[in-house]
């Protein structure tokens, strides 16, 4: 059952339009009739039954945390024979997708400054034991003011865009593991998909044999420093990459993460 834009869900919330799509359901953009306030609907379709536990876990730590950076969790409801459903925050702005899209490579001082700051929700999730598992370009935005956000949150066993495989660690590709280790390789192949305008290679391909395109050969702005660090976290062994989400922003050189004047006013400075 396809959920269309007009649709009121569980008698409270009013479907806009849908954000984004995937081969588990999708992200919809809505308004809470109760309250008045926009929201974000993630769906999960159908969802076999350890994914169902999974989601009302992670669905319940997520009330339960809060971080300025992180979309607040409001709600979670079921549609019989359909899906299950997590309402958060929405969350306006723009999203790096559409700036690498529009600006291709992206300038080295605004990709590391923005890169820090994505870091500081992601460090909060794991010391929380919490994984985002879907951090991606189209996942990072920022707003009007500034503020950047992690959005849309993953969970294991998930499916996800072919366009998007490149973000993806081994293991979370090959359904094992999941940790730590994965949100600090995507977060990676974020950064690197900002500095080049290109995704990484997928980690299935580099297994066969794909080689990562040196940074500097698409933005030669970019030190061997950073190339290194970057390339670390893309280290398709997790226990070569960096121990944790917080090291791996450290060694992103000195920079500190930006404020939202700063990283805003880049931005306009780039047209």
């Amino acid at each position: 059952m396809a959920i269309l834009p007009g649709q009121t869900l569980v008698e409270r919330y009013r479907v806009l339009h849908q954000l984004s799509r995937s081969a588990n359901g999708g992200v919809y953009r809505a308004v809470d009739l109760e309250v008045g306030r926009d929201v974000a609907i993630k769906e999960v379709l159908d969802p076999p039954h350890d994914l169902q536990y999974q989601f009302r876990g992670v669905a319940t730590h997520l009330q339960e945390i809060e971080h300025p950076q992180l979309p607040a969790v409001y709600d979670m409801f079921f549609l019989d024979e359909i899906g299950q459903y997590l309402v958060t925050a929405y969350i306006d702005g723009i999203d790096l997708q559409s700036l690498i899209d529009q600006y291709g490579a992206l300038p080295l001082h605004i990709v590391l400054d923005g890169a820090r700051a994505a870091c500081l929700p992601l460090a909060h999730l794991h010391e929380h034991h919490l994984y985002h598992l879907n951090v991606k370009p189209p996942n990072i935005r920022i707003t009007p003011d500034g503020d950047i956000f992690l959005t849309d949150f993953g969970l294991p066993g998930m499916a996800f865009t072919p366009e998007f495989l490149g973000y993806l660690a081994p293991e979370q590709l090959a359904g094992e593991c999941i940790g730590a280790a994965c949100d600090i390789y995507s977060m990676g192949a974020t950064v690197y998909a900002a500095l080049t305008g290109t995704p990484p290679p997928i980690a299935t391909e580099r297994e066969s044999g794909a080689e990562l395109r040196p940074i500097q050969a698409d933005n030669p702005a970019v030190s061997d420093h950073i190339n290194e660090v970057v390339f670390r976290a893309l280290a398709l062994d997790p226990k070569q990459r960096y121990r944790s989400i917080e090291t791996f922003s450290r060694a992103l050189d000195n920079h500190g993460a930006a404020t939202g004047i700063e990283i805003i006013a880049n931005i306009f400075g780039l047209r």
